[in-house]
């Protein structure tokens, strides 16, 4: 039998290793499946990054994620704060495999955007070594939380369930480490899907009345994420055969944090 050399087994060892990087991630959301798809055939990467008011479509793709049948385990790297697992549309016993890690929480929290996860960033481009020093950070966080669901005690419950990989959001240069990103430079949109607006109001009675139409309407219409790729709608909420359901019957419930 002819043996390798330790140059060829490296070799091989680096090519197995660039291929499974390539691979994408299944979502179980179809629209954003063949989005992703189609933007790794162009770009030969495989993360989701997401901009705009991301969380609803993270809190769809995650509760989707544990739920059956997919019945994974997801990690999320929040260091913001931001991801609120009372949010998430999944039975409790589905709810305890969503792990939690949140470095930094109270130094970055910002209360304006925990509703709808606003990432856009409006300021100047002047800091970018300290943008590189947080993707650094970033990155860390995200190889000893990976590490943490593969090895630590603490994910011994979820060692059943197949590790989906990781969610991380915050802010930085690019779409940083992470399976699923959320910053303010990501490839997929998320807004509020329009609605058109009202005409010819009388009086302060009849604007409170259709204010509260508004809002009706705007909850129904949902939500758009948009890349040069294509485009899809969504309610927020766990996909159920094919169609999204927007539910958070278990809003009592708190996810997994990590232990350290």
């Amino acid at each position: 039998m002819e043996e390798a050399s330790l140059d060829e087994m490296l070799a091989q060892l680096a090519a197995s290793l660039a291929a499974a990087s390539s691979r994408l991630r299944p979502t179980h959301l179809p629209a954003l499946d063949a989005l992703a798809a189609a933007h790794l055939r162009e770009t030969q990467s495989p993360a989701v990054a997401l901009c705009g008011r991301a969380l609803p479509l993270l809190y769809t793709v995650v509760s989707t994620l544990v739920s059956p049948p997919s019945r994974q385990a997801v990690l999320v790297v929040d260091p913001g704060g931001r991801f609120d697992p009372a949010r998430l549309d999944c039975a409790p016993e589905d709810l305890q495999h969503v792990y939690v890690q949140r470095p930094g929480a109270a130094d970055h929290a910002d209360g304006d955007n925990r509703d709808d996860g606003d990432d856009d960033d409006d300021g100047d481009d002047d800091d970018d070594d300290d943008d590189d020093d947080d993707d650094g950070r970033r990155r860390a966080v995200a190889a000893e939380a990976e590490a943490f669901m593969l090895y630590g005690e603490g994910a011994r419950l979820s060692r059943p369930r197949r590790w989906w990989g990781t969610v991380v959001l915050g802010p930085g240069p690019g779409p940083g480490p992470g399976d699923l990103t959320a910053g303010p430079r990501g490839w997929l949109r998320v807004e509020r899907a329009p609605v058109p607006g009202f005409a010819g109001v009388r009086g302060a009675g009849d604007a409170w009345a259709r204010s509260e139409q508004r809002r009706r309407d705007v909850d129904r219409a949902g939500w758009t994420a948009a890349s040069p790729w294509g485009r899809f709608a969504f309610h927020e909420g766990r996909q159920h055969t094919g169609r999204q359901h927007a539910g958070r019957q278990h809003a009592g419930t708190a996810a997994r944090p990590l232990d350290g």
